[in-house]
């Protein structure tokens, strides 16, 4: 380093450059395209429960494949992160909590029991991320008076 620049930054670069886009073409099928896993949070579970439960389109089949990804993501705290290996979000928590309860799980769950212990620790905090949460919970009511199966749910979290 010199005078506060740091010396051959240029040709570092253009090494790095050249060595990921090498990689990047390797990993190129012959037809043009790349394939991966595309992976996110258990918000996509959630939200394909609330849908079809809202629709009225669920299959109970689909709904366990999707409790059984929610249950693996869950954090030992009891609550879920937004991305792998995470902090737990109160946003992507209360998705996965109504999505397991959608999905049939009961509140004595060991799942939802931890989930519930981990609200209970952030209930006093305030953060901005709650917002998201409010929003979810707000337009679940909505449903809530042609629907038994949510109105049973809001009387579970009630108790939380």
């Amino acid at each position: 380093m010199r005078f506060g620049k740091i010396d051959d930054l240029g040709s570092r670069v253009a090494v790095a450059v050249d060595a990921a886009r090498k990689y990047l073409f390797s990993q190129q099928h012959e037809e043009g395209y790349w394939c991966g896993e595309l992976e996110a949070d258990t918000s996509l579970e959630s939200d394909y429960i609330l849908l079809h439960t809202l629709l009225g389109t669920g299959s109970q089949g689909r709904f366990d494949k999707a409790a059984c990804y929610i249950l693996n993501h869950q954090n030992e705290d009891g609550g879920w992160s937004i991305y792998a290996g995470g902090p737990s979000n109160i946003s992507a928590s209360v998705k996965a909590y109504f999505g397991l309860k959608l999905a049939g799980f009961t509140a004595d769950h060991p799942a939802l029991g931890r989930a519930r212990e981990k609200s209970r620790e952030r209930k006093s905090a305030r953060s901005s991320d709650a917002s998201m949460s409010a929003l979810y919970i707000r337009c679940c009511s909505m449903f809530c008076r042609r629907m038994s199966k949510i109105i049973a749910i809001f009387g579970c979290m009630a108790t939380m």
